[in-house]
């Protein structure tokens, strides 16, 4: 072995637990005779009736969005993140298909959403990360990936690898929001793509996330640009109360299901306890036989 080789401090093999193996994985959207208790998806005008956002952002604008370390194809597929030259053909597909729908109930209108799993490790923080790098694909949107996640966080292991996490993160702003939101949020090392880590500040989530500087938070990143979709990677929204309060701040929820591993009566449950309203449908991870149905 040559002890002189330089290592690429980008390289995803360094200091890089492997991530959720998402070889399998199939979208359900909920139809309308389901068991599982719920309503007719919400409409488009549904959620914020009188908003009025500001300018979007001119497609000159983020073209021009700079990204000081971008990840090449090889280590976007080492970290199972999907990119448009992909060679799993299927699971780009997936994605552009789940971004699509979403899509088609804002009418093209920008949205937030947030993703959790029925169970810890359930696959959560994989299908916000590829949801949020498929908006990307397109050249006049932008994505931005909040990783709320303050038990198990995922966000700040990429940024590290790029070498562009600051330290701060999303509880940092929380707990003093004179730093800005600027300074939390971070180049993702994905092309139109941002993210705001957890942050260092972790004590009393719960209280971060029901405060009113948390609702002006989202109020912010979520109207400043019309062209910014806002993708939340929660908790498990059976292991932690933080799901629930952060169901309350957005338009979405998307629930992932570890194949295999939860109950049909398990699914129903979680499924009374959020806004069926905000519940536009199910992602089975880790599922043999994918496909979208």
């Amino acid at each position: 072995m040559n002890q002189n080789r330089q290592i690429d401090p980008l390289d995803p093999r360094v200091n890089m637990q492997k991530p959720i193996d998402p070889n399998r994985i199939r979208v359900v959207r909920k139809p309308a005779n389901a068991n599982i208790p719920g309503r007719q998806l919400v409409s488009s005008e549904s959620s914020r009736r009188g908003v009025v956002r500001r300018a979007a952002s001119s497609p000159k604008t983020i073209v021009q969005m700079q990204d000081p370390r971008l990840f090449s194809k090889a280590q976007l597929d080492y970290l199972k993140i999907i990119h448009p030259q992909s060679e799993n053909r299927k699971l780009v597909d997936t994605f552009r298909e789940l971004r699509t729908r979403l899509m088609s109930l804002r009418n093209n209108q920008n949205f937030t959403v947030m993703v959790t799993s029925v169970t810890p490790g359930g696959g959560g923080s994989f299908v916000s990360m590829n949801l949020a790098a498929s908006i990307a694909f397109e050249d006049s949107k932008t994505s931005l990936l909040l990783d709320c996640n303050l038990r198990d966080p995922h966000l700040h292991k990429i940024l590290q690898l790029a070498k562009l996490d600051n330290g701060k993160g999303l509880t940092d702003f929380l707990a003093d929001p004179t730093i800005g939101i600027d300074s939390v949020v971070r180049p993702s090392g994905i092309p139109r793509m941002r993210m705001v880590p957890v942050g260092g500040k972790r004590e009393s989530a719960t209280e971060y996330f029901s405060s009113r500087t948390m609702h002006g938070f989202f109020n912010e990143v979520s109207r400043r640009y019309r062209d910014r979709y806002v993708i939340v990677d929660a908790p498990s929204i059976s292991s932690s109360a933080d799901a629930k309060i952060l169901a309350n701040l957005v338009d979405y929820i998307i629930l992932v299901v570890p194949y295999g591993k939860v109950s049909a009566n398990q699914i129903a449950s979680i499924c009374h306890d959020v806004d069926q309203s905000k519940l536009i449908g199910t992602v089975l991870n880790d599922e043999p036989l994918a496909e979208i149905i």
